[in-house]
């Protein structure tokens, strides 16, 4: 398991460090993704790169050199930008670089994934093994990372990891989701010869547990499989619509003058 969600309050190397300490000591896992990029798009400047590598080294210094980190860049760099910002960071041992373009352009995707040396994923937008073909194909990264939530069947994932294996291609399904789609995961993962790693939220919302009645703790690095019917958790429906969505402006493709607004 990796942890994701692990970093909340300032972004600073001291606030950064403590809580990777936390996620690692305190919760035991033995990997973690976070986006310490900001708000910057394209590419950065020195400064703005120094200020990332600041964040990683008061990881690295508190966790050691044994822990995973991924860094999820959400598509927003130019091909460009995305090399730079890998060679400037590659000495932290960055365990995966995430959609560090948008995956709509393969071929710069590609391009990226031959020109860097730090492992290149991307998948959470894939809907299907047509897509995945086509990415596994043209080599356009080097783990694949479909989420179940998206994807057109558990069925549909396991061919997908299929035909990952047979470009020598891991999987690291995409899961900042709640607890079917977790325990889902959970299954598909323990099928897969070629899993990387899979992605959990190491924090979760207050009313969790009254949703979903089943405890996933980490143990080993590892959670275990659910062995009860079905997925193994019991979904509580009442619970879950006593806490419904809330629109919230970040979904809208559009931003208050009407432009289609960046993912």
């Amino acid at each position: 398991m990796y942890a994701n969600g692990w970093h909340i309050g300032e972004r600073t190397p001291e606030n950064y460090a403590h809580h990777a300490k936390k996620a690692v000591e305190e919760q035991g896992y033995p990997a973690l993704k976070c986006d310490p990029f900001a708000h910057y798009e394209y590419s950065l400047t020195d400064d703005q790169i120094q200020e990332v590598a600041d964040l990683l080294e008061a990881v690295r210094d508190a966790v050691g050199w044994d822990v995973g980190i991924g860094l999820d860049c959400h598509g927003r760099f130019t091909r460009r930008g995305a090399i730079e910002v890998a060679n400037a960071l590659e000495e932290y041992d960055i365990m995966f670089l995430e959609e560090p373009v948008e995956l709509e352009d393969r071929e710069v995707m590609a391009d990226v994934t031959q020109h860097v040396n730090v492992p290149v994923a991307t998948g959470e937008r894939i809907y299907n093994n047509e897509t995945t073909e086509e990415i596994v194909r043209k080599q356009a990264c080097d783990i694949i990372q479909p989420d179940v939530t998206n994807y057109g069947s558990l069925q549909d994932i396991q061919h997908a990891a299929a035909i990952a294996k047979s470009r020598y291609m891991t999987i690291a399904p995409h899961n900042p989701n709640a607890g079917v789609s977790t325990a889902a995961s959970l299954h598909l993962c323990a099928g897969f010869e070629n899993l990387e790693i899979l992605e959990h939220m190491s924090r979760d919302v207050p009313w969790g547990d009254e949703v979903i009645q089943h405890e996933f703790e980490v143990e080993d690095g590892a959670i275990a499989v659910p062995d009860e019917p079905g997925l193994g958790v019991t979904f509580d429906e009442d619970a879950a619509r006593a806490h419904p969505g809330e629109p919230k402006d970040s979904h809208s493709l559009f931003d208050a003058d009407g432009a289609l607004k960046r993912p």
